[in-house]
């Protein structure tokens, strides 16, 4: 490469690129949704064999000249997958996908993305979740935006003996508004073999134009609609106890489990808290399918120990309530980020110069990163550290004079000032990149302005040390833990009127504001140690920018038939429930609240239920078929009109489920579950009580909590 100046005077870098004509065919095999908006950020799923971190990927205008864009927030999942973000602002029109391999491998996917002025269809929920083996000509309702007429569903399932097969629908008219289309299926239908109870479905809904989106995920269930046998997952890095376990998503193809908290469960009883109290957590990535990676623990910790508290997500939020910090029981409402993969800064250019000789830079590829840091006041990461910016590779010649780099990157919003990272050593491994040097605006907590100061957002690199053990953030990272206070707390100081361990906690969003959700705190045991049977609520109202203010709790409008703790709670609503969904009133909302120990350390089986009212007030609690048995310190879950709960200290592993009923026949209307409804499920292989558990799309996971001797650290996993 050759390179004259103004002057006349020329620079030469001797075999300083390389162009190749041999692809990597097996590299990259597809990538969905293939389909993508012009005015909005689009994340993908990018399939192939062989990916090492990180690729680059690159689209460019299929047939026609001009510069490719790079795709933003790549990140590896596996050899066999990377998750990226298409960015806005691309003509309209169909483009190639490059993939390059840090090696260098590389390949390409002809026509690959089409952009479209129209948004791309987008499915937020099915309804019933699953279907049984058997179902024949069953309607299922599948909800979003973005559907037109002539569109085509079918089911891309991956049976319990891992083959892939289809199942086909018969499709009817969406409606009006393009949010909800029934089609009917027949499991029957499935080629080239039999979709069996256990196997996971994605759904793939195509308009007539051929844009489709999938989603994540259908189950396949037998006639009675139990769970599918458990599957053991990646075990915890740390034995918890009484943890909180909640599910998040950093972009719609990246998905996360948190564990937070706990105690190490050391005490006389299997009921007792730990000696120790845990102010960390960790975090898990879940694949389309349900397959969880190794956990990860958190760098960022909670300001203070926590355990029997409970944890919801909102949005891009995750919410901490109450707990004990190991001396009291605690009223605190804690809240931290999922960190924005898009959010970090972008390295616009670089500069290079001829060192001394002495300073500088080697032959050799690098790696450089940037991070932003946030000021102490800021909303929703205070004093925090952002994700980093996309990698960019540099690769250097061999010059005796050494060489100088120049980075410099695009201002972000609020950033106290930056971190630069880079390889430790030339061609080092693009994920071993390490902190080389921090840029701050000084002691006060003041936004960079380098508008004003481009230093601010320059730094010159002479071959520095870097600084071993210092990374980035990794995705699915949470940002700083911070009280819900001041301008966060849009009406108080939000905290609960009461100390609150061994509550259940759960967020309901307002069917009639889709911006408008509900934090409950039910039940638990106050700093003296007294039964609860009061509830409190905060209204947490999200902008259009994704941020959120909390109201201050509020006390709820009726109490539970008897005080308790340790006990659990679940929503009902159209999305889980086709009794609801087929209703009358199909925007209703229920909460059930379980059983758990009572004055006296006595148990309780008490269920009952209240329907959301104008606020997020609850109305008055009705009494329903009670647990079977007296359940302490247990999961739930719910999908298809049914009630699950998971362990407990009188159950073993198994756990039981419920069916709500429809009102037909003997069978009473909402809330009321059928007669003697609670049915035990297929054991799992693990007896636990005071574990985490949650949902994420069509799967439940459990993890950690007491086996009766000691705190334990595995995890499973099922298929609703």
């Amino acid at each position: 490469m050759v390179v004259t100046n103004a002057g006349g005077c020329p620079g030469t870098l001797p075999g300083g690129l390389t162009i190749t004509d041999t692809l990597t065919d097996t590299l990259v095999s597809s990538i969905k949704p293939s389909f993508a908006s012009t005015t909005e950020d689009t994340a993908v799923t990018i399939s192939g064999a062989g990916f090492s971190a990180i690729p680059r990927v690159y689209l460019s205008a299929s047939g026609a000249t001009g510069s490719a864009r790079a795709l933003r927030a790549v990140q590896l999942t596996s050899s066999d997958a990377v998750t990226a973000v298409i960015p806005s602002g691309l003509p309209a029109g169909v483009y190639d996908m490059t993939v390059v391999n840090p090696d260098g491998k590389a390949d390409v996917l002809k026509g690959g993305v089409t952009i479209t002025a129209d948004k791309p269809p987008v499915v937020t929920a099915v309804t019933p979740a699953s279907l049984p083996s058997n179902a024949s000509n069953v309607p299922i309702t599948i909800a979003g935006s973005g559907f037109t007429s002539g569109l085509s569903v079918e089911l891309d399932c991956l049976t319990t003996g891992g083959t892939r097969t289809t199942v086909a629908t018969t499709e009817q008219a969406p409606s009006g508004d393009g949010k909800s289309v029934v089609v009917n299926v027949t499991m029957s239908n499935a080629t080239p073999a039999t979709a069996d109870s256990g196997s996971v479905c994605l759904v793939r809904l195509a308009n007539a134009d051929g844009a489709f989106f999938e989603y994540s995920a259908f189950s396949v269930t037998n006639s009675s609609l139990n769970l599918a046998p458990w599957k053991s997952a990646p075990a915890l890095a740390t034995a918890r106890r009484a943890l909180s376990l909640v599910a998040g998503r950093p972009t719609a193809t990246s998905r996360y489990l948190y564990a937070i908290g706990g105690d190490n469960g050391v005490g006389n009883s299997a009921t007792s808290r730990g000696s120790s109290v845990f102010d960390s957590l960790e975090s898990s990535q879940v694949d389309v399918f349900g397959a969880m990676s190794d956990w990860t623990v958190q760098r960022n910790h909670l300001p203070a120990p926590r355990t029997a508290t409970g944890a919801a997500s909102v949005g891009r939020f995750v919410y901490l309530v109450g707990g004990h910090d190991g001396a009291v029981a605690t009223n605190t409402l804690y809240r931290a980020a999922i960190l924005d993969p898009l959010a970090g800064p972008e390295i616009s250019d670089i500069d290079a110069a001829l060192g001394d000789g002495t300073k500088g830079l080697s032959k050799g590829l690098y790696y450089y990163q940037i991070a932003a840091l946030k000021t102490s006041a800021d909303l929703e990461n205070p004093a925090g550290e952002t994700l980093a910016g996309e990698l960019l590779p540099v690769q250097l010649p061999e010059r005796s004079e050494k060489i100088a780099l120049t980075l410099k990157w695009n201002a972000v919003a609020g950033a106290h000032g930056y971190r630069i990272y880079r390889s430790p050593q030339p061609n080092a491994a693009a994920s071993a990149v390490q902190l080389l040097g921090e840029i701050t605006c000084g002691s006060a907590s003041t936004a960079c302005d380098c508008s004003t100061d481009a230093s601010r957002c320059r730094w010159v690199d002479e071959g520095g040390a870097t600084m071993a053990g210092q990374t980035p953030l990794p995705s699915g990272s949470l940002g700083t833990w911070h009280a819900v206070n001041g301008a966060r707390c849009s009406s108080g100081d939000c905290l609960m009127a009461s100390a609150r361990e061994g509550l259940a906690v759960s967020a309901v969003n307002n069917p009639a504001n889709a911006n408008e959700w509900y934090l409950y705190a039910f039940g638990g045991r106050d700093q003296t140690g007294a039964y609860l049977d009061t509830y409190e609520v905060a209204k947490v109202t999200l902008s259009a920018d994704g941020s959120q203010t909390v109201a201050d709790f509020a006390a709820g409008g009726d109490t539970l038939a008897v005080p308790r703790a340790d006990l659990g709670v679940w929503v009902m609503n159209k999305s889980n429930a086709g009794v609801i969904a087929s209703s009358g009133t199909p925007n209703d909302v229920w909460v059930y609240v379980g059983g758990g120990r009572t004055t006296g350390n006595a148990t309780n089986k008490t269920l009952e239920a209240g329907k959301l009212g104008s606020n997020g007030i609850l109305n008055a609690f009705a009494s329903t078929d009670p647990l079977n048995g007296n359940l302490v310190g247990f999961g739930t879950g719910a999908s298809n009109d049914q009630l699950y709960t998971f362990g407990g200290i009188e159950g073993s592993s198994d756990g039981t489920s419920a069916k709500l009923c429809d009102g037909m026949g003997s069978c009473g209307p909402l809330p009321d579950l059928k007669s003697g409804a609670f049915n035990a499920l297929g054991s799992a292989t693990t007896q636990r009580m005071f574990a985490g558990s949650t949902q994420e799309s069509a799967f439940f996971f459990v993890a950690g909590g007491h086996d009766g001797s000691t705190a334990i650290k595995t995890a499973q996993r099922t298929v609703q």
